[in-house]
């Protein structure tokens, strides 16, 4: 299945950013359902899609958060799992989270079982950085390979 789905989701078109971002429902670690809405026109949020298959995930996010000034106010970061189960991810985040330096940063980890909310923001592929600002998606990054778009935008964030 999360073959079928990584094929699928590269071949989703790529739509415009013209439209809002819609509210978003999923689940986070401890079983909560978490509604995001992306509201708030003063903050800034980095959205990174992962899976725990993904090879590259993990070294990608943590390139992120290494790279993001703690205590920084106005953003908030959503590690989002398209794995098809909570379980896979939950085993996934206690692999793999001494690598991520999260300290005095607003991360919140969720699961969209197979993508079905991010479809809305038109995923091409994992991993996937979104960055999104008065509801609208600003940018969208394939992979991170320079880290300097990121914290470019974030230094024109209010």
């Amino acid at each position: 299945m999360k073959y079928l789905l990584a094929t699928l989701i590269l071949y989703i078109p790529f739509s415009s950013y013209a439209n809002e971002v819609p509210v978003m429902s999923m689940t986070d670690l401890q079983e909560q359902t978490r509604k995001i809405n992306f509201s708030k026109p003063e903050k800034t949020y980095i959205i990174q899609v992962m899976a725990s298959w993904c090879a590259s995930c993990s070294g990608n996010f943590g390139k992120i958060l290494d790279n993001i000034p703690a205590n920084r106010k106005n953003l908030s970061i959503l590690a989002i799992s398209v794995d098809d189960n909570l379980k896979t991810f939950q085993i996934y985040y206690e692999k793999n989270k001494h690598k991520w330096n999260t300290k005095n940063k607003d991360v919140t980890f969720l699961l969209d079982k197979e993508g079905s909310e991010l479809k809305q923001l038109a995923l091409k592929g994992i991993p996937t950085t979104f960055i999104i600002r008065n509801k609208k998606v600003i940018k969208s990054i394939a992979e991170v390979h320079d880290i300097s778009i990121i914290t470019d935008l974030l230094k024109t964030s209010h």
